[in-house]
This record gives structure tokens, C-alpha cells and sequence, in this order.
């Protein structure tokens, strides 16, 4: 331990448990069930797994000796003896520091905020670890990533998600299209704008992770468009707490039949809390709403929450707006970001392949390339 970090000075057990204090005047008291379950061996287990049991620490009985030996301190419980570092005691002794948003999270309220950020190419993410890295940090700071240069092959997205992780099948399949059709089935196969929305909102779960891979884009018109989802609700959150509570509060129905006749259903707040209130999630597709059904008054009084929020998700400011080339590739977070579309005039000739994925892998990943 530096001389710059309190020592550890004092250690007595407590029963089932063992006080510590510190040079700078912290104390804290660990429960035997904690101190045995974090002892040094404890996470040397099979693939990081905890090789301890359940029934090991309930029944460890009472602490029967601690000594502090240096920069650890050793404990002693049916007749095993154990050592914990004093560093990792000090960093859960601290009150833990308020949760108010995910970690390397940049909000941007304005899609300028984040023009600037420079595409990688899609042969570096796809050869190079750091180019790798550095598009996956993106997506967790900013919500998105783009790729170029991918070239125009079909199936590529395959590619792009397998740095990561693996691609998540739905109803449309492991790949879907985007393009518009004669006799289509989907809002998407038209030539109409396609408000802000996120995808899937009847799932639960819901996809994390979307891929969009441009293929053929000869049309003057139809944008794609993003909208940064969390700073939205944070601007709610500030400007009417109120609208911001109910949106958060109630769960709102999504629903979705195929023309098989299978139907999705799911129920989720427009904005989703992590357990210290922090904006985790957004899940807003009109298309996909069903009968909203919280009674009469409420219902009027979510409904002017649940409209502030389109208004504000409509604002052209907010928008990060791509007119995609062949070759380009956006993968982005279906949780945080709505994406949308302008309306396609003139000559439709425009082809986008898609697919789904999930965070968990692109996390994994970044983690590891990080470590």
C-alpha cells in the first residue's frame, strides 16, 4: 500500500462479522458471509466462477480470529485460514458513490454534438483490435457507431456482428431488408417518412443492438436519422418532472401480429429506471402501441407526457442525420437511440440489409480489448 492511501489500523471480530479501521478515521464492518465469499481464492474459481458454496458461508459459524498481516489481513473460520487484501476492504468500505448514469455515457441533445465523429473503416474494425475497440466504445458513449467501405456484398453485417457477438434471429430472420415495395406489409417497405421510433417495442426482451448495411442508395431523399433517446428523457426529466414520472411509471402496451397470425405483445414503460433512477432504457414506436389503459384521467394526463415526448423527438435540431452511401454500415443502440427516415421521393432505389444483435457481446468484447 503507497504511502498516499489511509492504512488499515485495527481489526476485531464481531461475532459473525469484523470491524476495520483506517488511519483517516473510516470504519466499516463486514459481514463473515462477505469476508468468505471475497477472500483472495474466492474468484480463482472455474471460468471466474465462484467455487465456493451457498452452503459454505451459511454455515461458516462465527469468526474465530483476524490479524491484520501487512497490506492484508488474515481471518480465520472453521479452522481455515483465509486472507483478504486491505486494498479491495478499503474500496468496498467507502458508501458507494451515486449511480446517475450508465459509465462512459455523452449525452448529446443535438445531433451536431457528434457530426464530427469520424467513420472507421470497415476493413481496420474488421482486422485491427483497436479499430475494433475504438467503434465499440462509441457505441457505448454515443449510442452509435458508423463503418465505411464495407463494400455492397450481402450478408457483411454477419461479419461486422461476429467481432462481437452473435446475431439475434427474430420473426423477419437472421437478416432483414429495407427497401421499398410495390405491395408492401411493413411501414418500413414504403416510401413514407418513418418517425423516431425504436425497434421491436412488443418483445421482451427487446433487441439491444441494430445493424443497418447500405447496399444501393440512388434516391436524392429518404435520411436516415438518429436521436439520442437518454438525453431526451433527461431534458424531460429538467424541464417537467412530472410528464418525465409518468413515462417512467406506467407501462405502456406494444403489440405486433404477423400475417401468419402470431402475435407479440409486451409491456414497458416509455422510459425505463435503473434501482437509483438513472434513464436505462427507451422504448418508443406509435406503431406498435396498443390501447393504452391506465384509466380515463391518467390516461389523458400520459398521453400529453407521452406527446412532449414526440414533440421533442421530432425537433430537427436533435437529429444526427446520414444520407448512407454504398458501403456504409451504422450499428447503434436500439435502447437509447430512436432512428427514423425522411420520406423517400422520386425514384425508390434504395436497398438497406439489417440485423439484430445484442449488447451483452459487444460489452463482453470491449471489455476484454480494454483490459
Amino acid at each position: 500500500m503507497s504511502g498516499s492511501e489511509p492504512a488499515l489500523k485495527d481489526a476485531h471480530a464481531l461475532g459473525r462479522g469484523v470491524a476495520f479501521t483506517w488511519s483517516d478515521g473510516l470504519t466499516a464492518e463486514f459481514s463473515t458471509a462477505w469476508l468468505l465469499d471475497n477472500a483472495d481464492p474466492a474468484e480463482a474459481g472455474l471460468g471466474g466462477h465462484r467455487v465456493r458454496t451457498l452452503r459454505e458461508l451459511d454455515e461458516a459459524g462465527a469468526m474465530e480470529a483476524v490479524t491484520i498481516q501487512g497490506d492484508a489481513v488474515d481471518f480465520t473460520l472453521t479452522g481455515q485460514t483465509l486472507r483478504c487484501a486491505a486494498s479491495r476492504l478499503r474500496a468496498f468500505a467507502e458508501p458507494p458513490s451515486p449511480r446517475t448514469s450508465p459509465s462512459e455515457i455523452t449525452l448529446w441533445s443535438q445531433g451536431a454534438q457528434i457530426a464530427g465523429c469520424q467513420p472507421t473503416p470497415c476493413a481496420d474494425y474488421l482486422s485491427d483490435d483497436r479499430a475494433l475497440r475504438h467503434a465499440l466504445a462509441e457505441v457505448t458513449q454515443f449510442g452509435l457507431t458508423r463503418l465505411t467501405g464495407a463494400g455492397v456484398a450481402p450478408g457483411t453485417v454477419e461479419k461486422v456482428v461476429r467481432r462481437f457477438g452473435f446475431i439475434r434471429e427474430t420473426n423477419y430472420g437472421r437478416l432483414f431488408e429495407v427497401r421499398v415495395l410495390t405491395r408492401p406489409d411493413h411501414l418500413a417497405y414504403t416510401n413514407r417518412a418513418l418517425e423516431p421510433h425504436t425497434d421491436n417495442p412488443y418483445r421482451d426482451p427487446a433487441p439491444t443492438l441494430q445493424l443497418l448495411h447500405c447496399i444501393r442508395n440512388a434516391s436524392e431523399s429518404g435520411d436516415t436519422y438518429f436521436v439520442d433517446g437518454f438525453a431526451l428523457a433527461q431534458d424531460i426529466r429538467l424541464e417537467a418532472p412530472e410528464d418525465f414520472a409518468r413515462l417512467a411509471r406506467h407501462e405502456a402496451p406494444f403489440g405486433y401480429t404477423t400475417d401468419s397470425g402470431d402475435h407479440y405483445a409486451a409491456r414497458s414503460p416509455i422510459i425505463r429506471l435503473s434501482a437509483e433512477n438513472a434513464v436505462r432504457g427507451v422504448r418508443f414506436n406509435h406503431r406498435a402501441l396498443g390501447a393504452v389503459d391506465f384509466g380515463p384521467a391518467e390516461t389523458a394526463l400520459w398521453y400529453d407526457a407521452y406527446l412532449r415526448f414526440a414533440r421533442a423527438a421530432d425537433a430537427p435540431e436533435r437529429r444526427l442525420s446520414l444520407k448512407m452511401q454504398p458501403g456504409d454500415i451504422v450499428i447503434f443502440d436500439n435502447e437509447r437511440l430512436l432512428h427514423g427516415r425522411t420520406e423517400i421521393t422520386g425514384p425508390a432505389d434504395r436497398l438497406l440489409e439489417g440485423c439484430y444483435a445484442e449488447r451483452d457481446g459487444l460489452l463482453a468484447t470491449l471489455a476484454r480489448l480494454t483490459a
